[in-house]
């Protein structure tokens, strides 16, 4: 049994835990892997359980028997590592949001005693240090923080973080059952409770990168919580002044919540063309067999042609996710529009038929076509 121990909440995250574990076992100072996860449908516990098999005794695996939110599942881990004496309890996520490497930092704070809980900070020095992330979330994230740091009084930067380590000490005088919260606000009141508890706490700098694989756990109710949860624990001590605080950063944070609201990156006229012009090409290659090259480049090029880049599709492609049915209406523009081009199409198909040099006016034709609609000029 080591005495360092990475508490990692999963709930359908059988994409990341494949390269997070590996990677977190290897590191130049040990720490155990405690997986606590929420009955996954996706088949999260099948994957740890294939990993324990290449790392006995160092990953472990909690099992519980439906999703009950993020702070649930870190109290039955800390009960669990504290069961096993374990020294170091940290928390990490398994999207690599949270740099697995910065682990030794973290815990390096705690070894030399400078602090009683570490945790990984992206609002230090006056820098956001957070990838792939738009402005309006950044915003929101930020004046979340900072509205916990007026109401509270918290001297953390990153309230919200939840990249922590712990000193057993620090779990041992909770009394995980007075815990309120779940979501979001579980990293705001465990911090909240050590600091008034009289533990030291002591922020790192990190990188915080948005994830890649997986979905986001992250929901309107979630911040909610968070909102009224910190009233909640300060209420009963708040002046006039403080009311007066608590109102207008209230009033801060649901203008920015309102624009953060969720719109597709490209307008839907824009992206009705390019997902035209992409179906045209796709059927430029199955008709005429062309090399998957040729291929590429015309779908780089159409999006040359409406300035467009792939973050920006992948951003609509998640949008339209959550939006079937206005995708369904722009597949249905696409295909009126095609429907009505089908006779200048059916023309073009007999006069390429009728030659006997077939492909070399195919070529002619489809260049023509290219430097016409994406505006090249050789």
């Amino acid at each position: 049994m080591h005495k360092n121990l990475v508490i990692i909440p999963t709930y359908n995250e059988k994409e990341n835990l494949p390269d997070i574990i590996p990677y977190v076992l290897q590191l130049k100072k040990t720490f155990d892997i405690l997986v606590v996860d929420d009955s996954s449908p996706d088949g999260t516990a099948t994957v740890v359980k294939r990993l324990q098999q290449q790392f006995p005794n160092r990953l472990h695996l909690l099992s519980r028997p439906q999703k009950q939110g993020l702070g649930k599942a870190y109290i039955a881990g800390f009960k669990w590592a504290l069961a096993r004496s374990y020294e170091y309890i940290f928390e990490m996520d398994a999207d690599f949001s949270h740099p697995p490497d910065k682990l030794i930092d973290l815990l390096k704070v705690l070894e030399d005693n400078d602090a009683d809980v570490s945790v990984g900070s992206r609002y230090l020095k006056g820098k956001i240090n957070v990838v792939n992330w738009d402005l309006k979330r950044i915003l929101l994230s930020y004046f979340a923080s900072l509205y916990v740091r007026i109401i509270t009084g918290l001297p953390v930067k990153d309230t919200t973080a939840g990249f922590v380590g712990y000193k057993k000490d620090v779990l041992q005088a909770f009394d995980f059952n007075k815990i309120d919260f779940v979501g979001y606000a579980f990293q705001i009141e465990m911090k909240y409770l050590a600091w008034k508890k009289g533990f030291k706490i002591k922020e790192i700098p990190i990188v915080f990168t948005d994830r890649v694989k997986g979905k986001s756990k992250m929901n309107s109710g979630i911040i909610t919580e968070a909102v009224w949860g910190v009233l909640k624990m300060r209420l009963k001590k708040l002046n006039k002044i403080m009311k007066i605080k608590i109102f207008i950063f209230l009033g801060l944070l649901f203008m920015v919540a309102c624009q953060s609201k969720s719109k597709p990156a490209i307008d839907p006229e824009t992206y009705k063309n390019i997902l035209k012009e992409i179906i045209l090409v796709d059927l430029v290659q199955k008709n005429l067999e062309t090399k998957d090259t040729l291929h590429s480049n015309l779908i780089t090029l159409v999006y040359k042609k409406y300035h467009v880049d792939s973050l920006q599709l992948k951003k609509n492609t998640s949008y339209y996710t959550e939006h079937p049915d206005e995708l369904e209406q722009i597949y249905q523009q696409i295909y009126t529009e095609l429907k009505q081009e089908a006779d200048s199409l059916s023309k073009l198909k007999s006069f390429l038929n009728s030659s006997t040099k077939t492909e070399s006016k195919v070529i002619k034709v489809s260049k023509k076509t290219v430097q016409k609609g994406l505006h090249i000029n050789n």
